[in-house]
């Protein structure tokens, strides 16, 4: 009797440990909304990469800012990457359901803004700001047509305000959206006439290193006025963190120099992200 009874005592503590290991691991898993632009792909990682050091599951699901928004605040999902609040995704949250009453603002990853480069092949004494590309002589030498890589409508407003605040209008300059495949088939064809030309799109980027490009002076525009891409977490997700877990993320952060290098080393020439990581510690004074 004593024997069934320490029998069924144990089994009992094994059903237990079972069901609460179903429940840890049912827990652990994390719910990450990623919006679809490279920007945030490396951010998304990065955070990834944090979450698995503590043994936690991740998920990632890439979308539309809109649909991000909506499936963060709406509690499908655990943490967006990234939102620029206030202002640049002020518009895509819900209004019915405010981010401040449901959503908290966790760590700043970078530091996003808008900036202009132009190819390595162009002297820096033809162009180093965007005040040279005013001058008459200057600008007939460029390609006028301003090639802005995967960045959607609303970014529009950005950059033709950029265009307007510096008179690159009065020059002959333009805008067009193209994707990346369009510009490399593009720079290939100025690079062999060696003629000057343009691209912009928001930063950090790892397409300057992958098509060495120098950015222009004078002419960054913050995305939003703080300047910062903050990691948010619905109010519901804080009980699948421990606290250690919830510390790192409070306090992530990943500078635009080292954003752009990650996604250079992850998404470009594929290295695990920690031999990323790695490399760029050492590569980094």
């Amino acid at each position: 009797m004593v024997k069934q009874s320490y029998n069924h005592l144990i089994n009992l503590k094994n059903t237990l440990k079972y069901q609460c290991q179903l429940h840890y691991n049912h827990m652990s898993i994390i719910k990450v909304a990623r919006i679809d632009a490279p920007i945030h792909r490396t951010g998304a990682a990065y955070v990834a990469h944090i979450l698995n050091n503590y043994k936690y599951e991740v998920e990632i699901k890439t979308s539309s800012k809109e649909e991000a928004f909506r499936s963060l605040v709406e509690n499908e999902s655990d943490l967006l990457v990234s939102s620029w609040i206030p202002g640049f995704h002020l518009h895509n949250m819900t209004t019915a359901l405010p981010y401040h009453d449901n959503v908290l603002a966790l760590g700043t990853l970078f530091h996003p803004y808008f900036s202009w480069f132009v190819p390595g092949y162009v002297a820096e004494g033809l162009a180093t700001s965007v005040e040279d590309l005013t001058d008459p002589d200057t600008a007939a030498l460029f390609f006028r047509e301003i090639y802005v890589i995967n960045c959607d409508d609303y970014s529009a407003l950005f950059f033709q305000d950029t265009i307007a605040k510096h008179r690159l209008d009065d020059a002959g300059f333009k805008f067009k959206h193209v994707s990346e495949d369009v510009f490399t088939e593009a720079l290939a064809g100025h690079t062999k006439e060696a003629r000057p030309c343009l691209v912009a799109f928001w930063s950090p980027c790892s397409l300057k290193f992958k098509y060495n490009l120098r950015e222009l002076e004078g002419i960054t525009h913050p995305a939003v006025p703080s300047g910062k891409a903050v990691l948010l977490m619905h109010k519901n997700a804080i009980t699948k963190l421990n606290i250690s877990a919830r510390n790192a993320l409070q306090h992530v952060y990943l500078s635009n120099d080292k954003a752009s290098m990650l996604e250079q080393l992850v998404f470009e020439e594929h290295y695990h992200i920690e031999i990323a990581l790695k490399i760029i510690e050492q590569d980094t004074p």
